[in-house]
């Protein structure tokens, strides 16, 4: 099954948090693996960890470009929405530039420590205000997804009683599809329920488990059309 936009995005915006929580405790004094850049001076101690940190900021800039186009690619989500979204993603990827041009001028190791650790604090100033962005597009991409299973609710209801007068022969499975009819509307109320409380791994969660039971729904009724020779 295709993945949804949180489970692309949100694991990527993550990834940047911690890559940027962790690297101020980096070891910035003379610890070069053996066979590492440089003969263990200060020149070579300061080139290998200016190599590492641009590697890292590179990683986090291909994430932030990866949830970006995640977002901007999304069918859901309002115009609005992403904007904001792909705004606060935006700003810190400059900051990242910034950072990455900063750690190439840097001469000293104490002034690598000191851009790294104000990264940091930056990221993690910014994650609430994208956090909470990102909970306003779960919230569209939830309420779309009960827009869409009501109205298959309502279809396959109106089939289903069709279904029982034209073809008793299948009222077993026909009872059977109601069921997890039942089951359908259970997973609407608790998907608007997280809507509402902005939970976004259980909004994930439901809109997993609906899809995949419109999927099984879809195939069943099928399944009693055919036997009963009826296309409706």
């Amino acid at each position: 099954m295709k993945k949804l936009f949180f489970e692309i995005v949100a694991p990527i915006f993550l990834c940047v948090v911690v890559l940027f929580s962790v690297v101020g405790d980096v070891a910035f004094a003379g610890n070069i693996p053996s066979g590492g850049s440089g003969n263990g001076s200060a020149g070579g101690t300061l080139a290998w960890q200016k190599q590492i940190l641009m590697a890292i900021a590179d990683v986090a800039i291909k994430k932030l470009d990866e949830a970006e186009n995640a977002v901007q690619m999304n069918t859901v989500i309002s115009s609005s929405t992403k904007r904001a979204i792909i705004a606060s993603l935006q700003r810190i990827e400059d900051r990242l530039v910034t950072y990455k041009t900063q750690i190439a001028q840097a001469t000293t190791l104490a002034e690598i420590q000191t851009l790294n650790q104000q990264v940091g604090q930056y990221i993690q100033a910014q994650k609430n205000g994208i956090i909470n962005a990102f909970k306003t597009g779960f919230a569209e991409i939830g309420a779309a997804a009960i827009a869409k299973a009501k109205n298959f609710e309502a279809q396959l209801k109106a089939t289903l009683a069709l279904l029982k007068v034209v073809c008793p022969q299948e009222l077993t499975t026909i009872n059977n599809i109601e069921v997890q009819l039942a089951t359908l509307a259970s997973n609407i109320v608790a998907l608007n329920v997280a809507i509402q409380g902005q939970n976004g791994a259980v909004i994930s969660q439901k809109i997993n488990e609906i899809n995949t039971l419109i999927q099984h729904l879809g195939a069943n009724i099928k399944t009693v059309q055919t036997s009963c020779q009826i296309n409706l």
